[in-house]
């Protein structure tokens, strides 16, 4: 982590009441300030109440070119998200998670990868310089809260997420039916895996589930499984997935209890949902 800054159970399957994953509303701030979230950002299975500006980078520090997604007038310092795809996937298969985290708070660095066909480590190295870039930008200066930051990486971008946590502290990772063979026992932020049960390329038995059991550091760890769902069933617009994305967001890199009780909902239909301990344990 040298020259780098260092920021600092449940198995349910139903119904699941819609107003458990509601996000309690919260005084409301002048456009500008910055404060509580405001009361429009209450379900977080839709887009959350922000406006959004955009950016397109197209030489980057190290790696491929990317989109900045940001909240036009935010009430809150914004976590820094870095999302990163897949093996030969491009950066604009995760707009619909970036865009979607924007609009509830949060800066978003949509990156590529500069070798589409890179592994898990490989990548690693792209989402950290990826991330150090986002820091030093200034068009989010005062936009960003730099010690609060996370990683949201497909299949072998979710391998080169959980790689990069290893490396730098960061306060959430989400690793989408993620590709890697091995463990991560030295792990301690908070982790969200996404896998769909008939997952051929990154079968949840061979991935998914062995990375969730090596984490026992981890402040805490849930995993999500999307029933029948396949490899890209942590990137298709899904607002039952979308919603525990955002929440295990906000909640862990944003530091918005608000959101807590999203984390505590029940499984939704043809979902299961585990968390490890359970919030507020």
């Amino acid at each position: 982590m040298s020259g780098r800054f260092v920021s600092r159970r449940s198995f349910a399957l139903g119904s699941l009441a819609a107003a458990a994953l509601t996000v309690m509303p919260a005084a409301r701030t002048q456009p500008g300030q910055f404060g509580a979230v405001s009361a429009s950002a209450a379900d977080v299975r839709v887009p959350g109440p922000h406006k959004l500006l955009q950016s397109r980078l197209v030489r980057t520090p190290g790696y491929g070119a990317a989109t900045l997604f940001w909240p036009r007038e935010p009430q809150n310092r914004c976590p820094v998200v870095v999302t990163f795809p897949g093996y030969t996937g491009r950066a604009e298969e995760m707009h619909i998670i970036g865009k979607r985290l924007a609009t509830h708070g949060c800066a978003v660095l949509a990156a590529g990868s500069t070798e589409p066909k890179a592994f898990p480590e490989n990548r690693a190295e792209q989402i950290l310089r990826a991330l150090d870039d986002a820091r030093g930008r200034g068009e989010w200066a005062s936009v960003i809260d730099p010690a609060k930051t996370a990683f949201v990486g497909y299949s072998m971008g979710g391998g080169g997420s959980l790689i990069a946590a290893e490396r730098e502290s960061v306060s959430a990772v989400v690793a989408l039916n993620p590709w890697a063979k091995r463990g991560f026992s030295k792990v301690t932020a908070p982790v969200l895996i996404v896998g769909g049960s008939n997952d051929t390329v990154a079968p949840m038995s061979e991935h998914a589930r062995p990375i969730y059991t090596s984490m026992k550091k981890s402040r805490q760890r849930a995993m999500l499984t999307r029933i029948a769902g396949r490899h890209d069933s942590g990137i298709i617009n899904d607002p039952r997935i979308l919603s525990r994305i955002t929440a295990f967001i906000k909640v862990h890199a944003a530091g918005e209890a608000a959101y807590r009780p999203a984390l505590t909902a029940e499984a939704e239909p043809l979902t299961r949902w585990q968390i490890d301990p359970a919030p507020g344990a």
